[in-house]
Parts: structure tokens; C-alpha cells; sequence
């Protein structure tokens, strides 16, 4: 048995400013030869427009940022007809006149509104919740429900007898611009209910896996589960699994216990673990931490209510579907995005509060997430890009390893999003999300064949930019009671030297798992040490004892077997 819910009893108008853009209109029947040495007389780059041409304008842009001055000197060239520096400006911003929005801190604290300018979601886009229902003809709601089915037995229907899934999916979806009650992250995104939770709040996890595959199997595009409990489970990490194979992102509630004890679903590595700020970006105090992705606002989130009202809650309970919402905008703004890019761009777009512990990559931004999904830079984004650079700590270049190991590395740059995890090419995790500057995965070696394997940690940014780190490991599961196959080749017997002169020893090693490690020895001084197949040492052995001398090398593989052979070498003067 579980226990369910996590919960506790507009952008300013801007003017338009320059940019480094120039518009051209030069007269009728000027020659190209004329354009082009307005464009190298002030240094400009052509940036080609079908649309403008069509209008009789070329663009060109400067790298000097003087677009403005530019603009003043070509006015006065002969082959000017019309000419400015090309501006920008912004939408006029969208004010909901819902009458409880300037109580919802947690719209402007992630830029919702600033988001609605471009996009407020697309109703083919459904947000699976799974709650314990919810009021299906509630006004704020109603238009934007698709009923699920009842997960909890002997309740037929997935209508709301508790309020928790009410306020959940409120804080998701609520109308905007309807004169009534608040708005929601995505008010123009649907959501499919399903009932996981009875009317006390509380629930199984059978049911929560078989909703969240019901979700999956109906084609959601996000599914939002504030609920929570502390012990894994098997069959709900798979089942969260069946829906990340649909390509549908699964977010969870971190939970409230104000500390770090794993709360599942949250704390598998296929959801999405969401913890609570208040409204001055502080980790809300009973919010649980330490295994989390991002957080979002979840304290006093005023929201719909059961009843046709409004209510103010509080918990993480909130906090996930604020996290689902955006994700449903990301992917209302551009449907191409498969899971894992729609949750890079969540990733990559939050801004950074600093620490990882509690909040995972930062707070979410839903005006830049929106943005960056549509493949534009917001133009008041303030994060610089700094290349991607990654490198790997342990294990060491050349290990011996087995069973289950950490891989540990360092993280560089901005707007990071995730990480691929290959050996010898293969991918082994991919989307592992980035949160901070130190990466750790688990690897169980059991999973590869004994012998020398290559790991890579290719670290991805948005716009596509790559850095990748390798490093050489020698994987050894089987119990190796084999020694190596050594033989030395040169003497090929034992000789007879003169009084001085050089001796070539050589040998050759192979193992069947690792590369060993050969060692010449002579009259018991290890003379040459090398981890390969083959070694050759020249020994000058003129100041070797007159008569008999013992040569021998050793084959060491990284069990410890150890093969021996030798040599009697005789020095007759």
C-alpha cells in the first residue's frame, strides 16, 4: 500500500532595439555589380530572402554591430533608393483576464505568460494525469477533459471524490482569458484522466502501472503522476518504461518528505523527479531532494477545486504537472520532438538556481523552453553559449573491471542537455539527463564480453553541439584460471656467448582476456617490464658471470595467472 498525492493542508511591453541587420533598397536597374561593392565597401555578408526579394529589398549583416551608423552612410549612396537598420520588437503580451490570475505567482516566476505570446498548447496535445479524478464539468476545466478510465476497483468512473486531481489538473490546463477563476500552465493542452487513487488518496501501485500504460496505449504526449511511494517496484518502473518506448515523457512528483529517501516513481531513471520552489526560488522546506531532474513552483499554487471553486495548495503534488504542462507546450510548439529532445529542451531552457541537490538542472523556464523547441533563440535569453566539454574521472585509462562499476566525469559549458553512454560504439543509455558539473553512471559490466572494451560519454547541447570522451578499460567477469600462452623466441634454445657482445631476448605473450604483462629477468633482476604481446630487450652481457646464466620472462594476465620460461645462457670468457 501507498500513499498518493504529494500535497500540504506578464512580460513587461518592450521597444524594438537594433541589430546587426541591414535592408537594402537600391534603384531600378542598378547593376549587382553595384550592390556587391555596397556590400564590401561596408563589410557586410549577404543573408538571402526570397521574401524580400520579391519586395525589391536585399539583407545584409555586419559583424562591426553598427548597423544603425551604416545605415546614415549609405543613405547617401547613389544606388540607394531606401535603406535602414533592420529592428526588432515583441508581441503585445497576453494578460489573461481570469480574475484569480495575479494571485498564480508561479505563471510569471517560469514565464508562462511570456510563453503564451507564441504558444499556449494545441488540444491535439493531451497531458495523461493519473490522480484521484477529476470534477469533468467543472467551468474552468470542463472543454479541456477527456475521461479515462477508473484504476481503482469498485469505482466505475474516473470523477473526483477526493479534490487532489482536480487541483492537479487545474494547475496543468486551466482556461485562460475566460473571465473565470485562474489559468493553467497549457490552457489550450487537454488532459486525460485516469483514477489511480481512491477518495482518501491513496492507492496501489498495480494501479498506477496499469494506468500509466492505459495513458501510453491511448497516445498522451506526457503523463503527470503526483503520487508516490517508498519502496520501488518492479512492475511500475516497466511500466514507465512501456510509455518512454512510446515516445511519451513521464513526470513524477519528488514528494514532501523534506529529505533525500527515494520516492518512486519518482526516483527511476526513466521519469522526470520534480521538486518545489516557493516564490523567491527557494527550495520549499518539506519539498524531498536529492534525486532530482528539475524543479518547478509548488507552494500556494492557486488552482480549481473541487466543488466548481478555488483553492490554494500546496506540494510537489503541483509542482509535477506545472513540470508536464510545459512539456506539453514544448511539444505543442513543435510536434516533431521525440521524448528525449522534447526533455533536452526542458533541461536545457531551465535557469540555474545553483544547486543540483535540490534542484536538479534549475527551475523550469517555459518562455525560453518554448522558444528553444521552435528552434529560435529568445532574443532577451541572457545564458552565453560556452562550448560543450566532458572527461572522464574514473575508472582509470586501462582498469581491470567487474560487475556493476561507477563512471564518473566531468561536465563543462552551457545548455547542456544529456549524455550517451556507449562501449565499443554500441549505446548502451541514451538521454541521460545533465544536472551540474559531475556525471555518475552505473554500468553492469556483466552486460559485455570479458577482454578490452572502449567507454564513451558523448555530452550533447542544444543547436547540436557534441564533446566526447573515451577511455580503454579491460573487463574481466569470468573466473580466469588460464594462464598465458608465452614463448620466447629468441634464443630459441639455450646458447653459448662469447666474452662480450649483445644478446636480443625476445618473446611473445596472448591471453585469451587481457593484454599480460612480460617481464625478462636475468640471474633473478627484472631487467624489462611491458604490458603487450611481445617483447624484445637487447642484454649486453659482458660483464655477465663467466659460465652458466639464467634468462627467464613471465606472462602475468590480470587474474594473476603467470606463465614462466627460461633460458641457460653460458658465457665461455
Amino acid at each position: 500500500m501507498f500513499r498518493g498525492g504529494f500535497f500540504i493542508l506578464p512580460p513587461i511591453f518592450m521597444a524594438s532595439r537594433d541589430t546587426d541587420y541591414v535592408l537594402v533598397k537600391f534603384h531600378a536597374g542598378h547593376t549587382s555589380s553595384a550592390a556587391n561593392g555596397f556590400r564590401n565597401k561596408h563589410k557586410l555578408k549577404d543573408v538571402v530572402s526570397a521574401e524580400l526579394a520579391k519586395i525589391g529589398y536585399r539583407k545584409f549583416k555586419t559583424d562591426s554591430g553598427q548597423a544603425a551608423a551604416i545605415a546614415a552612410l549609405g543613405a547617401a549612396d547613389g544606388d540607394v533608393l531606401a535603406i535602414e537598420a533592420d529592428s526588432e520588437g515583441y508581441g503585445f503580451p497576453v494578460t489573461p483576464n481570469d480574475p484569480l490570475y495575479s494571485s498564480q505567482w508561479h505563471l510569471t516566476t517560469i514565464h508562462a505568460d511570456d510563453a503564451w505570446d507564441d504558444m499556449a498548447g494545441d488540444p491535439d496535445v493531451v497531458i495523461g494525469v493519473c490522480d484521484t479524478g477529476v470534477q469533468y464539468d467543472h467551468p474552468d476545466l470542463a472543454i479541456n477533459l477527456i475521461r479515462g478510465p477508473s484504476f481503482v476497483p469498485g469505482v466505475s468512473t474516473s470523477d473526483d471524490d477526493h479534490g487532489h486531481g482536480t487541483a492537479t489538473t487545474g494547475t496543468a490546463v486551466a482556461l485562460f482569458n475566460n473571465g473565470l477563476g485562474g489559468a493553467g500552465v497549457a490552457p489550450k493542452c487537454r488532459v486525460r484522466m485516469c483514477k489511480i487513487l481512491d477518495s482518501t488518496n491513496w492507492g496501489l501501485f498495480s494501479w498506477w502501472a496499469s494506468a500509466i500504460i492505459n495513458q501510453a496505449d491511448y497516445g498522451v504526449k506526457v503523463i503527470s503522476l503526483s503520487c508516490g511511494g517508498n519502496n520501488g517496484s518492479a512492475a511500475l518502473q516497466s511500466a514507465c518504461q512501456y510509455a518512454r518506448n512510446k515516445g511519451v515523457v513521464v513526470v513524477a512528483a519528488a514528494g514532501n518528505n523534506g529529505n533525500t529517501t527515494p520516492q518512486y516513481p519518482a526516483a527511476y531513471g526513466n521519469v522526470i523527479s520534480v521538486s518545489a520552489t516557493d516564490n523567491a526560488d527557494n527550495l520549499a522546506g518539506w519539498s524531498s531532494r536529492g534525486y532530482i531532474n528539475i524543479a518547478a513552483p509548488g507552494s500556494t499554487i492557486t488552482t480549481t477545486n473541487l466543488g466548481s471553486g478555488y483553492a490554494t495548495w500546496s506540494g510537489t503534488s503541483f509542482s509535477c504537472p506545472i513540470i508536464a504542462a510545459t512539456v506539453a507546450l514544448i511539444r505543442s510548439r513543435n510536434k516533431n520532438l521525440s521524448d528525449v529532445e522534447a526533455i533536452n529542451v526542458l533541461y536545457a531552457t531551465a535557469d540555474n538556481l545553483g544547486n543540483t541537490t535540490n534542484f536538479g538542472v534549475g527551475r523550469v523556464n517555459a518562455y525560453v523552453a518554448v522558444f528553444v523547441a521552435a528552434g529560435v533563440t529568445p532574443v532577451d535569453d541572457p545564458v552565453e553559449v560556452v562550448a560543450p566539454s566532458i572527461s572522464i574521472t574514473a575508472p582509470a585509462s586501462g582498469a581491470t573491471v567487474g560487475g556493476a562499476i561507477r563512471i564518473e566525469a566531468t561536465v563543462g559549458g552551457t545548455k547542456l542537455t544529456t549524455v550517451t553512454f556507449k562501449v565499443d560504439g554500441a549505446t548502451i543509455t541514451a538521454g541521460i539527463p545533465v544536472n551540474g558539473t559531475t556525471l555518475a553512471i552505473n554500468w553492469d559490466t556483466t552486460g559485455v564480453a570479458d577482454g578490452s572494451r572502449v567507454i564513451s560519454l558523448i555530452l550533447s547541447q542544444i543547436g547540436g553541439a557534441t564533446a566526447t570522451a573515451t577511455r580503454t578499460v579491460t573487463v574481466l567477469n569470468a573466473v580466469d584460471s588460464t594462464a598465458p600462452t608465452l614463448t620466447i623466441t629468441n634464443p630459441s634454445g639455450n646458447v653459448s656467448v662469447g666474452k662480450k657482445g649483445i644478446l636480443k631476448i625476445k618473446a611473445t605473450a596472448t591471453d585469451a582476456i587481457s593484454t599480460p604483462t612480460i617481464r625478462t629477468i636475468i640471474n633473478g633482476v627484472t631487467v624489462k617490464t611491458t604490458t603487450s604481446t611481445s617483447s624484445s630487450y637487447n642484454w649486453k652481457y659482458f660483464r655477465a658471470n663467466v659460465g652458466a646464466n639464467t634468462v627467464t620472462v613471465t606472462a602475468t594476465d590480470a587474474a594473476g595467472n603467470v606463465s614462466t620460461a627460461s633460458r641457460t645462457v653460458t658465457k665461455t670468457a
